[in-house]
């Protein structure tokens, strides 16, 4: 059993049933990463026209460089690894290209974007939200997020809600700032409101 079962003062009704929960989580949890890790592999953007990838710094051209020589590829080849993708989405001059980037590291292992379906972790997602639903009925809590909360700082989850809406005003107004900033920077490129990411 976790400490979380452990230390709730609440008996389960099914001591049992809750083993193979905290059981069944982790395999679920190691799976979903896996999944990620392996969309992440998956997904290559080959370039062989060297001014589509006008503002990439100079050590991440190499890098995309070497990448397609190891690949047995010509020209450049783009993944969705950490530093592959940031680069691109911060620094390459073309829309459609930071785009699809954008597109295929947001929807790794899922059933949207340009490798929809591969690695797809929504039936994990779902099984893992069954189980903790089912995991916090079993101590007779409301929902997950009350069973998530118990014996902490804040344990009604309305009143967390609360709190975070409470720090979520400022952040927000200086959000606004930025993207007023932002929209008034893009109307001076030509941009019309309302684009996407």
């Amino acid at each position: 059993m976790s400490q979380k079962a452990d230390s709730t003062a609440r008996q389960p009704s099914n001591e049992a049933r809750v083993t193979e929960i905290l059981d069944r989580l982790p395999v679920l949890q190691a799976r979903f990463l896996k999944n990620v890790a392996d969309a992440t592999l998956d997904f290559s953007k080959p370039i062989e026209d060297e001014a589509a990838l006008v503002g990439l710094p100079t050590h991440d051209k190499a890098r995309a460089k070497r990448r397609a020589e190891a690949a047995g590829q010509p020209g450049y080849l783009l993944t969705l690894d950490e530093s592959s993708y940031w680069a691109v989405a911060t620094h390459v001059d073309d829309r459609a290209l930071r785009k699809l980037m954008y597109e295929a590291y947001f929807t790794r292992a899922s059933d949207h974007g340009p490798r929809k379906g591969r690695f797809d972790n929504t039936p994990v997602v779902l099984e893992i939200l069954e189980l903790e639903h089912e995991l916090a009925t079993l101590f007779k809590f409301e929902n997950y997020a009350a069973y998530a909360l118990y014996g902490g700082p804040i344990e009604d989850p309305f009143l967390g809600e609360r709190f975070l809406t409470k720090l979520n005003r400022p952040t927000r107004a200086k959000a606004q700032v930025e993207i007023d900033k932002l929209w008034a920077f893009a109307r001076e490129k030509g941009v019309p409101r309302g684009f996407a990411q």
